[in-house]
This record gives C-alpha cells, sequence and structure tokens, in this order.
C-alpha cells in the first residue's frame, strides 16, 4: 500500500469515525426530545469552553435550553413549564456530563 493510500484510508476512517460519534450524541438526544411537551419549539445550547494555555487542560461547559422565539411562559406557568421540561434535561444531563468529563481525561 502507498502512502498515498494509507493516508486517503485513515482520512476516510476517521470522518467515518466522527461522523458514527456525531450519530450518538445526536440519537441520545433525539431519544431526550421526545420527552418535551409536544407543541413548542426549544432552542437548547450545549457550550464547552477549553482552555489550553495552563499546565493541564481545562474544560467547562454549561447547558441551557431556551422556548424559541415568540413565546414566553407567564409568572403563572413557569412552575409548570419547567415541570414540564425536567425529564428532558434529567435525560440529557448525564450525556453532556459524560462528554465533558471524557474530555478532561
Amino acid at each position: 500500500m502507498t502512502v498515498r493510500s494509507l493516508l486517503f484510508a485513515t482520512i476516510f476512517f476517521l470522518v467515518a469515525v466522527t461522523a458514527q460519534a456525531a450519530e450518538g450524541l445526536n440519537g441520545q438526544v433525539k431519544e431526550c426530545a421526545s420527552l418535551l411537551p409536544q407543541g413548542k419549539k426549544y432552542q437548547v445550547s450545549v457550550v464547552y469552553d477549553i482552555d489550553t494555555t495552563g499546565e493541564t487542560s481545562s474544560v467547562t461547559g454549561s447547558f441551557s435550553i431556551d422556548w424559541a422565539p415568540g413565546y414566553m411562559p407567564t409568572t403563572q406557568e413557569e412552575e409548570k413549564v419547567f415541570k414540564e421540561l425536567e425529564p428532558f434535561i434529567m435525560c440529557v444531563g448525564p450525556i453532556f456530563a459524560g462528554a465533558s468529563e471524557k474530555s478532561e481525561g
């Protein structure tokens, strides 16, 4: 096998593994999304800050869920609405925490 063939094979393998890993995370989030109340749109954000400037790298992250623009629960609705989000949050929380722990290792 030539060096060029080996390089292309390695690149193809890395792309395939990366796509499979992304689908794994996306698949898990899709499963959790079924726990959200129907009939609304949500914006879910996961942000990781990675600092490699020190002796050891540090990874911190945050997770947020917001209603799509155009919907904001009233003060009277807030408690009920947040309670409805709890199953989704409990489902995705460990997924993102696990991803964070793997990055730190």
